[in-house]
C-alpha cells in the first residue's frame, strides 16, 4: 500500500482501491502521464488493472497528445488503438 498522511492506499485491485489510488496518482501527477503510469507500476501489486483505469483517467484528462509518444509508438498496431481511443471519444454513451 502507500501512505498519504494518516490514511493508506491499498494496491489491490478491487475496485474500490484501485480507483482511489488511481485517482489519486492523476491528481498527484498533474500533467506528466509517465511519471504517473510509472509510480502505479512501482507500487505492485495488480497494477495492470490499475494502469488501465489510470490510463483511462490519463488520456480523457490529458488528451493523445499529451500521452507518452514513445509508449504509443511501442504498441502492436499503435494506428489501431489511436483509431479505436477516437471512435470511443467520439460517441460517448448517453
Amino acid at each position: 500500500g502507500w501512505a498519504v498522511g494518516p490514511a493508506r492506499l491499498s494496491t489491490a485491485c478491487y475496485v474500490e482501491h484501485a480507483l482511489a489510488i488511481s485517482l489519486y496518482l492523476a491528481l498527484r501527477f498533474k500533467d506528466d502521464a509517465k511519471a504517473a503510469l510509472k509510480a502505479n507500476a512501482e507500487l505492485g501489486g495488480h497494477s495492470t488493472a490499475r494502469g488501465a483505469v489510470l490510463g483511462a483517467i490519463l488520456g480523457a484528462r490529458l488528451g493523445l497528445a499529451n500521452l507518452p509518444q514513445d509508449w504509443l509508438a511501442d504498441l502492436a498496431d499503435p494506428d489501431q488503438v489511436i483509431r479505436e481511443a477516437k471512435a470511443v471519444a467520439a460517441n460517448p454513451l448517453s
